[in-house]
């Protein structure tokens, strides 16, 4: 063994610096989510009595169509009952509605009302001009990296496993 492996210091392993910078970016966008929803739709969206959850659940129904509650919990990564309570707070304010498919009365459909539709549109409005202004700040390279990072992140959720 030579003088110089003796002296160097072990390699530090790269497992706990990646665990940190996982939970570096987590927080970061925890963070930023957090910040988001305060400046803008929280602000309008808490008069009307509604948390980021029932907003999220509004938005997916308003891009997707209508979804059965199993859907929803699959889209969500959350369990059928967590999904149910949501939407019944939802169905509370006349936002959403259940309905039976005509074909198979079995199947419920969760559609939104055109009140959901309406608030699911604003809080859309918003978070796509919010994005515009901040992306808008960005330059150029800034842009190509993160899409590239878009990309790698696009990846790796198609690679996912359900955790259950």
């Amino acid at each position: 063994m030579s003088v110089e492996a003796l002296v160097q210091p072990p390699s530090p392993n790269p497992l706990p610096l990646r665990q940190n910078l996982i939970t570096e970016a987590l927080a970061t966008l925890d963070r930023l989510s957090a910040q988001h929803w305060r400046q803008g739709p929280g602000a309008r969206f808490s008069k009307k009595d509604l948390s980021p959850g029932q907003m999220h659940v509004l938005m997916l129904l308003n891009e997707a169509g209508p979804l059965t509650v199993g859907q929803l919990a699959e889209m969500l990564r959350v369990s059928m009952p967590s999904v149910s309570s949501v939407l019944d707070r939802l169905e509370e304010h006349a936002l959403v509605a259940r309905q039976r498919d005509a074909e198979d009365r079995r199947m419920v459909h969760i559609v939104l009302t055109a009140r959901g539709a309406e608030d699911a549109a604003e809080a859309a409005g918003f978070r796509r001009a919010a994005a515009q202004q901040v992306l808008a700040r960005f330059e150029e390279d800034e842009l190509e990296a993160l899409l590239k990072v878009l990309a790698a992140t696009e990846r790796a959720i198609c690679c996912l496993k359900d955790p259950a």
